[in-house]
């Protein structure tokens, strides 16, 4: 009895061995087509969308099919030979997951990709903007020409410089020449600080009269005999040499009386203005002869201010030029000195009235900063 139950419990473990290892086999193999499946899905998304339809749809169509077509399994002749199959297909299934996700991981990469190029904006070479060409500095030389090509045209006048002296030798010396750019530029401001101060048109007119001038800048002459120079050799060239040896926007304004008399010689001739203007001296002065008691100085009686300075007393032009410069370049007024009681303020008055009367730049109406102490 207990033989039989030892051959029937043997059959019935058996069968479940057979029964288990069926079902396993079964498993692993649907498994298997299934992952198959999946990465023919995934190696078709290259394709167009059209065909990816229908490749899923056939997918679809294939897992759909009836149980029946699944073919039947032979039975394993041993244990081993099922172990070494379910290796195989745990093998094959990683392998398929594995493509799986290098495929998926390759067409992020390719999206990514896309996307990144699409984002870049692509210029047309119309719109590529030009470049701005960068502003070159100017040199100091440059600037100074500039300033004394404004000033030129501004007031009517030549103004020169440097080499541009050329050959000219003011009273026959050879002028040591102004070359350094900073020192030009300051003098260049100041001489047109100077001219602001006389009537619009006034340099103008005497140019239309055919008495042009022209401005010598210079560092000065070897013998330092002159602050200034004016020289009329030719009316139709008068030449204005400037130093910086002395005052020299009082060396300016000297300088521009004398040039002021010479065009009055033209504009007033017949009349002899100058014989006018010695009336107004004392009877028993001569020029040449310096005499103190008749300067302007505080030792003296106001009623012996005939001349503003020794110099003065040198030559009548230069008694109007001293006078003159004294009225443009005196930055404050003396009570004294163009008093009523002052003959230099008759003789301030008499050069004004001259003036006025060969101007046609300059009127009653017209601001004139000779007059400022006179009026």
């Amino acid at each position: 009895m207990k033989r039989k139950q030892k051959i029937l419990l043997g059959i019935i473990i058996f069968v479940a061995v057979i029964s288990i290892s069926v079902m396993v086999y079964i498993f692993a193999f649907k498994q298997h087509s299934f992952d198959t499946n999946i990465s023919s899905l995934e190696n078709n998304q290259e394709q167009s969308e059209e065909e990816k339809v229908d490749d899923e749809t056939v997918t679809v169509e294939e897992e759909n099919q009836p149980s029946e077509n699944i073919p039947e399994v032979e039975e394993p002749q041993d244990a081993n030979t099922d172990t070494a199959q379910e290796n195989q297909e745990v093998n094959n299934k990683k392998d398929s997951n594995q493509n799986q996700e290098e495929s998926k991981t390759e067409i992020t990469e390719d999206n990514s990709n896309s996307n990144s190029e699409s984002d870049v904006p692509i210029e047309s070479p119309d719109e590529t903007p030009e470049k701005e060409e960068e502003p070159v500095e100017k040199t100091q030389e440059e600037l100074n020409n500039e300033k004394r090509n404004q000033i030129m045209s501004t007031y009517n006048v030549t103004i020169k410089y440097g080499s541009e002296i050329g050959s000219y030798k003011p009273r026959g010396e050879n002028p040591v020449l102004m070359t350094d750019s900073v020192r030009i530029n300051s003098y260049l401001s100041r001489i047109e600080a100077a001219l602001k101060v006389y009537p619009a048109g006034f340099f103008k007119e005497m140019k239309d009269a055919g008495m042009p001038v022209t401005f010598y800048l210079i560092e000065r002459v070897p013998s330092n005999s002159f602050a200034g120079l004016t020289d009329k050799q030719y009316y139709s060239d008068i030449k204005i040499t400037l130093t910086t040896t002395g005052f020299f926007e009082r060396t300016l304004h000297h300088e521009i009386m004398h040039y002021i008399d010479y065009y009055l010689e033209i504009k007033l001739y017949p009349e002899r203005h100058y014989e006018s203007y010695q009336a107004l001296n004392p009877s028993d002065f001569v020029y040449g002869a310096n005499n103190n008691s008749y300067v302007f100085d505080s030792s003296n009686p106001i009623s012996n201010y005939y001349f503003i300075n020794t110099y003065a007393q040198q030559h009548v032009l230069e008694d109007r030029a001293s006078l003159f410069e004294d009225l443009m370049a005196r930055p404050y007024i003396n009570s004294d000195c163009y008093s009523e009681l002052s003959p230099l303020r008759k003789k301030a008055k008499l050069i004004s009235e001259q003036i006025d009367r060969a101007y046609t730049s300059v009127s009653s109406s017209t601001y004139k900063h000779w007059e400022r102490f006179i009026k």
